[in-house]
Parts: structure tokens; C-alpha cells; sequence
């Protein structure tokens, strides 16, 4: 709700600026616009030029293209007219739901504190974390640590020094 995501690392590290057709849910490709297009070549709205481009493939590079991560936009595709959103855009509609006040009836955590450590971790230069074997014992164990991966994509926090995500597994008897 404070805008404190970084942007730039969103467009260009990120699969948030994908395209996802609203009628089912599924990424716009390269075989919903053209006959015999390809399975795995995905779009984005470039707002440069107002219109959709395939994303990149051979680089996280954008180059000229100045992906959107908000809005509703109107494809062509073989079926007909479909309306298609950013990931971006539907993860915001997800998250709505957790607000500080909801998540802290649910963790038992402040909404203060929430708030405080979102700030904190959105605003540093760099935040490293260290994950070890504990959450593969919770069930959706897998589901923290994507959460935790998704916050450290959305501030910027991978590929420059001092931060990161790290994983600890250790096999254990």
C-alpha cells in the first residue's frame, strides 16, 4: 500500500510483469495470437509502445521495453478479444487480504510490528536471510519460504552485496 517495492528490480528480475488472460487464468503465449506459436513464449505490456511484446528470453535485459505492472489490457488472440493483467496486478488482488490486522489474528504479531518489519526490510540497502531445514517440518513449509523469496524479489534484495536468500538443508536421519 506504500509503493516501497522496487520497481525497477520487479520489471526486470521478475516474472510479475507476465501477462495473464483473465478468461482462464493462464499466461498469455505465443499460441494464443498465432497459429503454430510457440507453448513457452510469454508477453508483457510494454507501455513504451501501448501495446504487448514477448518478454525476453536470452537475458533479463529489458533493453527498450518498459514492462507494465499494473492495469487491464485487450488482446487480440485467436479465440477473440481477452482482457489480460500483469502478475503484479493479480498478486496485489491476492494480497488485500492479508492485511496487518488480518495476518496479526493469524500469527498473534502486532499489526505494528508487521508494518515495522515491512518498512524496514523494503527500505534497507541490503537484507541477507538464512533459511534452514525448520520449515520443511510445517505443513506448507514450502509456501514461508516462497513468501519470504517473493519479499526479498519485490525490495530488490538479490544480487548485490550483503543480501540474498540463502538455503541451510541439512539431511537429517
Amino acid at each position: 500500500k506504500e509503493n516501497l517495492y522496487n520497481q525497477t528490480f520487479v520489471r526486470e528480475q521478475t516474472d510479475l510483469p507476465l501477462l495473464v488472460r483473465e478468461d482462464n487464468r493462464l499466461f498469455l503465449k505465443e499460441k494464443d495470437i498465432k497459429k503454430d506459436g510457440k507453448d513457452d513464449l510469454f508477453y508483457l505490456y510494454d507501455r513504451k509502445t501501448r501495446g504487448i511484446k514477448t518478454a525476453p528470453q536470452t537475458s533479463l535485459a529489458l533493453g527498450d521495453l518498459d514492462p507494465a505492472l499494473e492495469g487491464s489490457f485487450e488482446v487480440q488472440t485467436l479465440q477473440g478479444k481477452v482482457r489480460v493483467r500483469p502478475v503484479f496486478e493479480l498478486l496485489k488482488e491476492k494480497l488485500r487480504a492479508f492485511t496487518p490486522q488480518a495476518v496479526s489474528k493469524i500469527t498473534g504479531i502486532h499489526p505494528e510490528v508487521i508494518e515495522g518489519l515491512a518498512r524496514d526490510i523494503a527500505r534497507a540497502r541490503a537484507v541477507p536471510n538464512l533459511s534452514n531445514s525448520n520449515f520443511s517440518k510445517f505443513y506448507h513449509g514450502d509456501l514461508i519460504e516462497r513468501s519470504q523469496v517473493l519479499l526479498f524479489a519485490l525490495c530488490g534484495h538479490f544480487g548485490k552485496k550483503g543480501s540474498g536468500f540463502n538455503a541451510f538443508p541439512m539431511l537429517m536421519d
